[in-house]
């Protein structure tokens, strides 16, 4: 069997070399492989530098017909892969069934050194380690043939460069045509993530069915990876760079002027920035779909033999580096918006929701308090006010993003604040009320529900606030139990902050 195995693949070699030359020479690749060696693309370069740069677009080559080629390279190795996975399968059989029924020659024997060394063994000081065993016959007159090469070079020469261009060209094009998405109710996206995912898909489709575990691993780390990374998701980021950087400068030169064209081009730019941000959640969401899909998808093990799906699942798997590239981005992101927009809003907040209140008070005082719950009806104008767009342009993991940290950020001043107030026991009463009204609006804004968790300072806050005047506070501190935020040094200030 083997004899007539060795045979069929020196026909095989002479086959595949007379196909792979003529669909050369059919195709005309090495014209297409030169067209494409050095690709403009117009999206995927900085605004400076796309002024300077020159490209012919009737010189352009064709997606469709790269497309096509690609396709054709794609087959032809997979169809390689599987007649090698066919032949090492028969083979195995043929030769486990002639071995069970004829005794091998002694001169083809392999044997493993026993695990407990014999005497003699221990006197040579040979290695307990067992003999590796030697590759298994059909395998090595498989991987002897000339076609082993001719695929590899096929894909190495053709199908990485060729798709390394397809897969440029389309995250370029899916910039160049980005729209807004036509859809009314909220979140807005562009077009460009949907556009992107969908060809990436087709794009790592395609590359599975090669079944060639070194194109595979070759393409991931060297052409997905990083252009998913730089053409994609840099791209977003410098756009959204761009849209601050210029600053009133930028203003000038649109012809805004005017309170009014202030304002109108500050929502227009915020309304741009939260498009990209929503577009980087999406993509997120889309590779991790992507990903989860194909692995649980018969692709792989469609294309691999065996032994080799495992290392094909775990390189696959390793595009979720991109996941943490897209939320990476994301954070810088919400954190520039919150930078610009929000965060010299919260700088008055505090003091404009605490203006002429205080808590130390008596029975009338506290009536009048209870009647008016000043505090919290404030707190909620002025909340409204500073997240007033955010929470019905963003996407739900966007505003989540956002409003953790508006809520992280406006705690720190909040303590700073209430250490510099004095309380009576009533007043004490009052905070802790308006402490918890506050706590549960927020709550009550958001699915994810974290803000308890951000007031737990505030809340340790006012338990110490209302403890009785004889009480130790240090003594509370040590054995209430209490999983502690502050410092005991903490909680004796705040203890010095109540009056008789």
């Amino acid at each position: 069997m083997l004899l007539v195995v060795e045979r069929l693949l020196q026909e095989c070699d002479r086959v595949v070399a007379n196909l792979i030359e003529s669909w050369e020479e059919e195709r005309d690749v090495e014209r297409k492989l030169h067209d494409t060696a050095n690709p403009y693309f117009p999206s995927l370069v900085a605004t400076t530098q796309r002024k300077a740069a020159y490209v012919q677009d009737d010189d352009a080559p064709d997606p469709r017909e790269i497309d096509k080629v690609l396709s054709e390279v794609a087959g032809i190795a997979g169809r390689w892969a599987l007649f090698k996975r066919f032949l090492a399968d028969r083979l195995r059989e043929d030769i486990e069934k002639t071995s069970t029924n004829t005794p091998e020659p002694a001169e083809r024997r392999t044997f493993s050194v026993p695990t407990t060394p014999t005497a003699s063994q221990k006197d040579l000081n040979l290695s307990e380690e067992p003999v590796e065993a030697l590759p298994r016959p059909e395998i090595v007159l498989i991987n002897s043939c000339k076609c082993i090469t001719l695929i590899s070079t096929l894909l190495s020469k053709y199908y990485i460069p060729l798709e390394t261009w397809y897969l440029r060209s389309v995250i370029d094009k899916a910039h160049r045509l980005s729209t807004v998405t036509a859809s009314s109710d909220p979140p807005q996206t562009t077009t460009t993530p949907d556009d992107v995912f969908y060809i990436l898909k087709l794009v790592l489709t395609r590359l599975l069915s090669t079944g060639s575990n070194e194109c595979v691993e070759k393409m991931i780390e060297t052409v997905v990876k990083p252009i998913v990374e730089r053409d994609f998701a840099g791209v977003v980021r410098r756009k959204m760079e761009e849209i601050y950087a210029t600053g009133a400068a930028g203003q000038g030169r649109s012809g805004v002027t005017g309170a009014a064209g202030r304002e109108k081009q500050e929502r227009e730019n915020r309304n741009a920035f939260i498009i990209y941000l929503n577009d980087l959640d999406i993509s997120a969401s889309h590779m991790d779909t992507l990903i989860k899909s194909t692995l649980s998808s018969p692709i792989i093990q469609q294309s691999f033999a065996d032994d080799e799906v495992q290392p094909a699942q775990a390189e696959f798997s390793s595009l979720s580096s991109l996941i943490l590239r897209f939320k990476s981005i994301l954070k810088w992101g919400i954190e520039q918006l919150f930078n610009q927009l929000t965060r010299p809003k919260l700088r008055s907040l505090v003091s404009d929701v605490y203006k002429d209140v205080s808590y130390v008070l008596d029975e009338d005082g506290y009536s009048t308090a209870e009647f008016q719950d000043v505090v919290r009806k404030r707190f909620i104008k002025a909340w409204e006010a500073l997240v007033d767009g955010f929470k019905a342009t963003f996407t739900e993991g966007n505003y989540a993003m956002f409003f953790s940290l508006a809520v992280e950020i406006l705690v720190r001043p909040w303590e700073k604040h209430i250490l510099g107030m004095k309380f009576s026991e009533l007043g004490a009463i009052r905070f802790d009320k308006d402490l918890r009204s506050i706590s549960t609006y927020l709550s009550s804004q958001t699915a994810f529900g974290d803000a308890r968790e951000k007031f737990q300072r505030l809340q340790q806050l006012s338990t110490i606030l209302n403890l009785d005047l004889e009480e130790d506070p240090d003594e509370f501190y040590t054995s209430s139990g209490i999983n502690w935020k502050l410092s005991q040094n903490e909680v004796r200030v705040a203890a010095a902050l109540r009056v008789s």
